[in-house]
């Protein structure tokens, strides 16, 4: 089993394409290349944390995004994200194994949707999340916290292994 992580789909928000600089002419050729980075990348034996935004649709979508998160490999954990909206329940209906607002592996690393959580994070402590996009794949704050974009934006839209993130990390210095 392989522990991978990724955020930001933002299903089915056409205006994201054009205002995240993705690289397709649709939603539909977004989630296709989503899909098959992801099932190419994870298999079915290995656990997979999104940390959040997953889509900023409503429950009429949900029949929908059942599908599509179903068709995903992996074991799915959520870690929500500003447009989260709906209800624990209602994600794991959908095929999160679990949903919360906050995640912490027993060998590591912090992760939240938003970045802003580091400044509550003692030195030295890693935070992965999504949220910014682009803007950046790593950074130090300036009280030593480390943190790794795990977006897709920022990883040719597909999961990244934990392993990978710590190679990453490793070569960064305040």
């Amino acid at each position: 089993m392989i522990t991978y992580f990724t955020s930001d789909f933002h299903l089915f928000h056409d205006n994201g394409i054009k205002v995240f600089s993705r690289p397709f002419a649709d939603v539909d050729e977004m989630w296709e290349v989503i899909k098959s980075n992801w099932n190419n990348t994870v298999t079915p034996d290995d656990d997979v944390w999104f940390l959040g935004d997953l889509t900023l649709k409503g429950r009429q979508f949900l029949p929908k995004l059942t599908e599509m998160v179903n068709s995903l490999n992996g074991t799915k954990f959520l870690v929500r994200g500003n447009h989260d909206k709906f209800k624990v329940e209602e994600y794991r209906d959908m095929g999160f194994s679990d949903c919360m607002n906050f995640g912490e592996l027993s060998y590591g690393p912090y992760m939240y949707h938003d970045p802003q959580a580091a400044s509550e994070l003692p030195s030295g402590d890693i935070l992965l999340c999504g949220h910014v996009h682009n803007q950046f794949r790593t950074l130090i704050t300036p009280n030593g916290v480390k943190i790794f974009n795990v977006g897709v934006d920022a990883n040719n839209f597909a999961p990244i292994t934990y392993e990978t993130i710590m190679y990453i990390l490793r070569g960064l210095k305040q």
